[in-house]
């Protein structure tokens, strides 16, 4: 009697911890836009919920070492920073290269990343500023909604052992 005690409330723990993991909250995560062709400005045009994304996340919470959250900076964990800096080599456009920051399948905010040297200026957005001091942070152009503190976020990075 008491081992059958002993297993219902090991088994109630282990369902209590695992609803506090990312999935149950749906991990943080970056998707790229189905369309590599689509600049930042003309994507931003478009409503989040219509933009196609990509079948896979660019970046996810399991790629990250940190996230800081007051000055959401953060740092990306190897093979992922070495494919992000191959990408900020090979894909450099004065357009930028908008993403869409998701929690689980919930669509929370457009942003772009955004190469240095381009002389346009980005949409009001978040933006990722490339070729620029590490840690990458995700930034706002002035004017933009700030969505960034949305606590979907919030409890999806604290759920995956990365907020700090």
């Amino acid at each position: 009697m008491k081992k059958d005690i002993f297993l219902v409330f090991t088994f109630f723990l282990l369902a209590c911890s695992q609803s506090t993991n990312s999935e149950s909250h749906g991990e943080f995560s970056i998707y790229l836009l189905e369309d590599s062709s689509l600049g930042a400005s003309n994507a931003y045009a478009i409503s989040l919920k219509n933009l196609d994304l990509s079948n896979e996340p660019f970046i996810t919470s399991e790629d990250l070492n940190y996230y800081e959250w007051d000055t959401h900076s953060f740092k990306l964990k190897e093979p992922k920073r070495s494919e992000f800096e191959n990408f900020i080599l090979q894909q450099g456009s004065t357009r930028g290269v908008p993403f869409v920051v998701t929690v689980g399948k919930s669509r929370i905010y457009f942003g772009t990343f955004w190469w240095s040297y381009s002389s346009s200026l980005p949409p009001k957005c978040a933006v990722i500023y490339l070729i620029s001091q590490l840690p990458y942070r995700i930034s706002l152009v002035s004017g933009a909604q700030d969505k960034r503190n949305d606590n979907r976020i919030f409890n999806s990075l604290v759920a995956s052992g990365v907020l700090i």
